[in-house]
């Protein structure tokens, strides 16, 4: 994850407003963090795509003409993402540090 992505999803959390996800472990972080995104992610959407065609290395494009299945997918692969994860856990104060 480049350094500018970090400042991507600073905006995203701005919007989507997640700040008090919680997890005892990566699992449930994870889960928590994509219900949270799903169900918020209108609210974001050109942050999103904009993040999405950085991580995924597409075009905005690309990313806005996805399949939703795609789309959702790709999001859920990069809530996944274990240095996505560490930042996430360091930005949000209610996720213990392992």
């Amino acid at each position: 994850m480049k350094k500018s992505d970090l400042f991507k999803l600073s905006r995203i959390m701005d919007k989507i407003g997640i700040r008090d996800i919680k997890g005892e472990t990566d699992r449930e972080f994870g889960l928590s963090m994509i219900t949270t995104v799903i169900s918020n992610i209108w609210k974001a959407e050109d942050e999103v795509d904009t993040f999405l065609a950085s991580y995924l290395e597409k075009t905005k494009t690309e990313i806005k003409e996805m399949d939703g299945n795609d789309y959702l997918n790709s999001i859920e692969g990069a809530l996944k993402d274990k240095d996505l994860v560490s930042f996430l856990k360091r930005v949000l104060p209610t996720q213990k540090q392992s």
